[in-house]
């Protein structure tokens, strides 16, 4: 316990500034893992709270169109600060410098060598300024030098499983979650209560770097898929040391795994979980209905599609994990139906993140919140940088770039 607490006080130095209230928290040890419970109130007072300021913005709603974006799946930026774009509807990766002027454009739509199918993304850009790019679709990870020639690919066997929540190790490789679905003309097996996180090499080796719980908001029965709105899914991130951030989004529980997977402490926070309301299944039903009549579904198609949904009685507790700055953890809140709406934004069951992310120093003690602009989704973090998609009103996505400014805002 005197190591926990003197990791304790080195944490709070390093990540909450020499003006740093005191933490109100408890440690204790649990056959060696750590168990951090943290008061609904962090240790930053009043005018301490980092915050994000903007210092690029990447995009246009009129003009050049190559300047205009469909749809970004992937933001990543290089060793000398060039930002990559992967816009999922142009089935392209367009490269811009670091003052937001394109340079290149890398692959093209279709299924051949360097090519791109509707369904690639993300983007990864590892050692060497390679370029890495998965396609489901065409179940294979495609990677790209700096000139944006590919110089090769390796296979995503769907067999496996399917690749999803991907990651980026340490050592350059790409990881998923691989969830088991039997495909089609395939037996129907177990459910499993756990399912692996995959790194992948450029060789096509794989090396699984935990198990993680399963996620239940998508089953098959009678030969369909049925999908649960909100029910339990695992969220995760892979930290800079390679340990792995991983919880169960409906409830505050953050596990940190270390390399191989041992657990080495988890992370707790009071949470109070918001019902999903009639009005909210309402509105969310509409969204997917003016989804699906925007792809082209019959009314027909629509009405069955609609027997495949439900939802869960409460919105989740969390939404994402990210691994931030100086060892950081950042968990983004809930944002439910009711708040979009009060607070202008857009909202989509599949993505229910707010503004709003919870900031956790390296020993897990919780250091307030640091808000982000509405219709703002944080990609990638470099540093104190962090790169994400914004949209407008209109539906306009930007590429922005953003810095995390430390020092107290009342300093």
């Amino acid at each position: 316990m005197k190591l926990l607490a003197v990791a304790a006080a080195a944490g709070l130095a390093a990540c909450g500034g020499a003006n740093a209230g005191e933490w109100a928290g408890t440690v204790r040890d649990s056959a060696g893992v750590a168990i951090v419970e943290n008061p609904a109130t962090g240790i930053w007072r009043p005018g301490e709270a980092w915050r994000v300021v903007e210092e690029l913005r990447i995009g246009v709603a009129e003009g050049d169109p190559e300047y205009q974006f469909g749809n970004i799946v992937g933001v990543d930026v290089d060793s000398d600060g060039r930002i990559y774009v992967l816009d999922q509807q142009a089935q392209q990766v367009r490269v811009f410098d670091a003052q937001g002027t394109l340079v290149r454009t890398i692959g093209r739509g279709g299924s051949g060598p360097g090519e791109f199918s509707p369904g690639a993304g993300p983007l990864f850009v590892v050692r060497g300024d390679t370029v890495l790019v998965p396609d489901v679709l065409l179940q294979r990870v495609s990677w790209f030098v700096l000139s944006g020639d590919e110089t090769g690919s390796f296979p995503l066997p769907m067999a496996e499983g399917i690749p999803v929540a991907w990651g980026m190790t340490p050592d350059g490789r790409v990881a998923h979650q691989r969830m088991p679905l039997p495909l089609p003309g395939q037996p129907q097996t177990e459910v499993p209560t756990e399912t692996p996180i995959v790194a992948r090499g450029t060789d096509g080796s794989s090396d699984t770097l935990a198990m993680i719980p399963a996620g239940q908001s998508v089953r098959l029965q009678g030969g369909g898929m049925q999908v649960r709105m909100f029910d339990p899914e695992p969220v995760w991130d892979i930290a800079a040391d390679g340990s792995v951030l991983v919880a169960v989004n409906t409830d505050y529980s953050i596990e940190v795994r270390r390399p191989g997977g041992a657990l080495a402490r988890v992370i707790r926070k009071p949470f109070e979980r918001a019902p999903v309301t009639a009005a909210d299944r309402d509105a969310f039903m509409e969204l997917f209905r003016e989804g699906w009549k925007q792809m082209g579904a019959t009314p027909e198609q629509i009405k069955m599609a609609e027997q495949m949904i439900s939802f869960g009685d409460y919105y989740p507790a969390l939404a994402r994990i990210k691994a931030g700055p100086g060892s950081t953890i950042w968990v983004q809140q809930i944002k439910t139906a009711a708040m979009a709406k009060e607070l202008g934004e857009g909202f989509s069951p599949q993505d229910a993140g707010g503004p709003r992310w919870d900031v956790f120093d390296a020993d897990g003690r919780y250091l307030g919140v640091v808000e982000f602009p509405a219709n703002f989704t944080l990609m990638t973090f470099d540093g104190d940088v962090v790169y994400g998609v914004l949209r407008d009103e209109l539906d306009v996505q930007y590429v922005v770039r953003m810095r995390v400014q430390r020092e107290s805002a009342a300093a």
